[in-house]
């Protein structure tokens, strides 16, 4: 009875102490949550910096993407250290796991919709400029936005009904999240995963086509301006400045479909064959791409957008003549408390 209880003792502190443990060669996602999270801190900083500038529905569509890049990247990581300081024992708890995963998937899903939001509004004020003016607003925008955001949580809400399988632990992760395992389910987790796979595969098609008008239009528009009279450059130059950001929309958006689209690609595959784990490389790899769109984004308006680039430098310089000036204050009053004391 001894010799049972003692072997039970050593098996629960073994797996305690596997909990309480962080082996980063498994744990792929802190590496790159605690980039993002700076990375999208920065962005927004900027972005109210530019607040009052002009083009404030372009401001509103990137300011929204960093926000869900931001939210997505501090619920992940919220999860991630209750998992790590409790050593997995509040992630075992099924309300806790079953909330942080739904809001944590739900955040990642919608930034496929901000995404959907912006290609299509710059595909307007590009292809139908009219119809920008008059019916794009940013009452419109907010409403598109917060439409997609109830769309994705309805999508998520099943497990919470026992109507599809419970929200699941990644352990080494140390995360919950929606459970994309095929096999663990029944016929309706089947039909939600395919549902979400074709949605997505579809939305990205959608996304594609936006992008593509979009750079055949600037294309046509270059050619026309390229023999413009010198009388025109103003205007010509105003009218750059209000389509860069269109150059940013197409980055950002066709670096979504590069990173979400083996993710859902995968998902409809382990749905057609019924894998039964997600432990392959395919699994891992895709996982990693998906993180890696919010880890970038911020990157990417700074390279392709002047005007948000100099507003970050702007900030930069202004940080550093703060702080040498505090610095120079502190010696100086050093210097006099050292001549004080001498006299």
């Amino acid at each position: 009875m001894a010799a049972t209880a003692t072997t039970t003792n050593s098996s629960a502190s073994a797996t305690t102490s596997e909990d309480c443990g962080l082996d980063l060669s498994k744990a792929e996602l802190p590496l790159i949550l605690v980039p993002t999270f700076i990375f999208n801190v920065l962005a927004f900083v900027v972005l109210l910096k530019m607040k009052g500038s002009a083009d404030s529905l372009d401001r509103l569509l990137v300011t929204s993407l960093v926000v869900n890049d931001l939210l997505s990247t501090c619920l992940y990581l919220l999860t991630f250290l209750m998992g790590w300081l409790s050593c997995g024992l509040i992630l075992k708890k099924p309300f806790v796991c079953g909330l942080m995963g739904w809001l944590t998937t739900t955040m990642v899903m919608w930034s496929a919709g901000v995404i959907t939001v912006m290609t299509s509004c710059r595909y307007l004020a590009l292809v139908k400029p009219l119809y920008h003016r008059s019916k794009v607003t940013a009452r419109s925008i907010k409403f598109a936005l917060v439409g997609t955001l109830i769309w994705m949580t309805l999508h998520l809400i099943f497990p919470f009904f026992h109507l599809d399988s419970p929200y699941r632990i990644y352990e080494s992760n140390k995360i919950c999240g929606y459970e994309f395992t095929a096999a663990v389910g029944g016929s309706f987790h089947k039909v939600i995963l395919g549902f979400i796979s074709v949605e997505g595969l579809l939305t990205i098609v959608v996304v594609l086509f936006f992008n593509i008008s979009i750079i055949q239009k600037l294309r046509r528009r270059a050619q026309v301006e390229s023999g413009d009279a010198p009388e025109h450059q103003t205007h010509i130059r105003g009218r750059q400045r209000r389509t860069a950001f269109a150059t940013v929309c197409i980055v950002v958006s066709l670096f979504f479909c590069l990173c979400y689209g083996p993710f859902l690609g995968r998902v409809l595959y382990d749905v057609i064959i019924n894998a039964a784990d997600q432990n392959e490389m395919r699994h891992s790899v895709s996982l990693s791409l998906l993180f890696l769109s919010p880890l970038l984004n911020p990157v990417l308006y700074g390279i392709f957008n002047k005007r948000i680039r100099e507003c970050f430098l702007e900030i930069i310089r202004n940080c550093y003549r703060k702080l040498k000036c505090k610095s120079s204050d502190d010696s100086s009053s050093v210097v006099n408390t050292v001549t004080t004391h001498t006299t």
